[in-house]
């Protein structure tokens, strides 16, 4: 099969996929991003009705999400952000080099 006349394009799947993941990753970020303001959020509430003898215990019984799972699953997300980026990014410019060298 000729490269130059091949309707699948070098490494479109790797892009695809590298694509879908950060994507993925962008939206798990955001989502991270809101429990953790939520988070913190609670947890304001909670000391400015005066409750301020809250354990750490108490607060995640009130917390849906801690603060720290929260900005946890942030940094996860970043990172596989990141990865994609690399594949992408390596996928790229490898396709530039087949494209330099056949033409």
């Amino acid at each position: 099969m000729d490269i130059l006349s091949s309707s699948v394009p070098v490494g479109g799947n790797a892009l695809q996929h590298s694509l879908t993941g950060m994507s993925k990753s962008k939206d798990q970020f955001a989502t991270a991003a809101i429990e953790t303001v939520q988070s913190f959020a609670e947890q304001a509430a909670a000391i400015s009705d005066g409750d301020t003898s809250l354990s750490t215990s108490a607060f995640a019984s009130v917390i849906a999400t801690s603060p720290e799972t929260s900005m946890v699953n942030m940094i996860q997300s970043q990172r596989a952000f990141e990865a994609n980026l690399k594949v992408f990014t390596s996928v790229a410019e490898t396709e530039d080099k087949v494209l330099d060298i056949i033409t």
